[in-house]
């Protein structure tokens, strides 16, 4: 017997610690009725009103009895009052609130783990009606003792966390909050929906839900629907009052970054080898423009190298080298040729000076990671429109990050590729560059990963090749990526 006595206090003792004058334990968690004996008492007038305890029929007014609680847990008091030819009345509300939700002729005397109610019932304008139907039906004498409950009234809805208390407005300081509460109603409670997304709810009327809160001032809207399609509604407003950029749970240090961009567009080809092509420079001109007009890319921090050598491409990734820090952000475009080798495994951008019988004018895959690798920024990002290009990944399969928010993907860095194929051909007129240019215009988002922008297009460009591209996602193999992503800032 001692060790069940034991076993009982170590349950019940955390229950009972907390803030009794805010109604709170804990971490906002109700606090409870205590195990015992409670006394209820409700009256009409007139006398004789039929009395629903928690949707039970007790009696008719005046009426008192008694229950007995053998455990601590969560209570939901609703006392309704139903009478043929009067006005319904209600109050209901969870047991440590001081003022429960009630209709306007009710008068709450004492209200919690006991209860002390009347009723003051006014006769309905035209009863005539409802006296006519209770002649011409028959009444049993069941009937007449328990008459059936009709629910039409909407479920009532308590916030347990955060307080809200009327004229003050709540004030949070992280990103994210819980939001808890209690919804109550006779039929029962079928779901509750908070900013839109389905709350967590117990069979108790308990529910939870984590919100991503925005800088400024966020409107909270929960709403709770019975098991009779009522609904009903309650609104507040939490201020975050942060330094943090909301968005996605987004820190401030990503808006401190420098982006930069290398565009290198290799059109025109010095030997007969390979033929010209069209596109590469208007297309790497339209990024330009996107880039600089739409997003956070200085027009001094964009370089385009118009048909370059090798030579003068390697020189660029010289500079960079030295001149960009961790602080910034590196996006890399590649338009023109490019080669597969099977025989050494290894894939090629093609400069204008590349010719086929001199492989030292080429540039390989692997030449362009060691450089990617070593310019030290915090994010690298690689845009290859070429031939083979898909030769430069470590994996070709996207989206394996995807459930990281903003904030986790810019504090890890970096070092993706997004290619305009696999290890096959692809046509001059670039459908890649067509629907990569027109994503970033659609999107209006502030904030989105090089991971989201390829989702965004690679269908449209499966969908439209003539060459049947299937572009491609992954990190660049052996470059120093730790599972972070480029960021894309939209200018307001």
């Amino acid at each position: 017997m001692l060790k069940l006595v034991n076993i009982f206090f170590i349950f019940i003792i955390p229950l009972f610690t907390g803030c009794a004058e805010s109604g709170l334990v804990g971490r906002g968690l109700p606090i409870f009725p205590l195990p015992g004996k409670y006394d209820y008492s409700v009256d009409s007038d007139p006398p004789g009103a039929n009395i629903y305890f928690n949707g039970i029929y007790k009696g008719k007014a005046p009426i008192r009895w008694s229950r007995t609680l053998l455990i601590q847990t969560i209570e939901i008091i609703n006392i309704e009052a139903r009478m043929e030819g009067y006005v319904d009345g209600y109050v209901v509300g969870p047991s440590y609130v001081n003022k429960p939700q009630s209709s306007k002729n009710v008068r709450v005397d004492h209200w919690g783990d006991s209860a002390i109610v009347t009723f003051t019932l006014p006769p309905l304008k035209d009863n005539s009606l409802a006296v006519k139907d209770m002649n011409q039906t028959k009444i049993t004498p069941e009937r007449l003792l328990s008459p059936p409950l009709i629910d039409d009234k909407p479920p009532a809805i308590y916030i347990t966390h955060p307080i809200v208390k009327r004229g003050i407005k709540v004030v949070a300081k992280q990103e994210t909050i819980d939001i808890r509460g209690v919804a109550s109603d006779p039929s029962g409670v079928d779901k509750v929906i908070i900013n839109e997304v389905e709350a967590h709810l117990t069979d108790s009327g308990v529910f939870s839900a984590q919100v991503d809160l925005f800088k400024g001032d966020n409107k909270i809207q929960v709403k709770a629907t019975d098991t009779k399609r009522n609904i009903s509604n309650k609104t507040f407003t939490i201020a975050l009052n942060s330094p943090i950029l909301i968005k996605n749970q987004l820190v401030k240090s990503i808006v401190n970054r420098n982006y930069y961009a290398l565009l290198i567009a290799c059109q025109d080809y010095i030997y007969n080898d390979f033929q010209d092509l069209d596109h590469p420079l208007p297309d790497a001109m339209a990024l330009s423009k996107t880039l600089t007009s739409l997003y956070l890319f200085p027009e001094q921090n964009v370089r385009i190298l118009k048909n370059p050598d090798r030579k003068t491409i390697i020189n660029e990734f010289e500079s960079l080298s030295k001149q960009l820090k961790e602080n910034c952000n590196l996006l890399v475009f590649f338009a023109g040729h490019g080669y597969w080798d099977n025989e050494f495994q290894q894939g090629y951008w093609l400069p204008s000076d590349s010719s086929r019988m001199n492989r030292a004018e080429w540039l390989s895959n692997s030449t362009v990671r060691d450089f990617i690798r070593g310019i030290k920024t915090k994010h690298t990002l690689l845009i290859a429109d070429a031939c083979f290009s898909g030769g430069i990944f470590k994996t070709r399969k996207a989206f394996r990050d995807s459930t990281k928010a903003i904030q986790q993907l810019d504090k890890l860095p970096s070092r993706k590729a997004i290619t305009s194929g696999t290890l096959n051909e692809v046509p001059d007129k670039s459908v890649f560059v067509e629907y990569l240019i027109k994503r970033l215009e659609q999107n209006i988002s502030k904030y989105l990963s090089s991971e989201e922008l390829f989702s965004s297009f690679r269908h449209a460009v499966i969908n439209n090749s003539p060459m049947n591209q299937v572009p491609q996602f992954g990190e660049i193999r052996e470059a120093g990526d730790e599972g972070g992503d480029f960021i894309f800032i939209r200018r307001k």
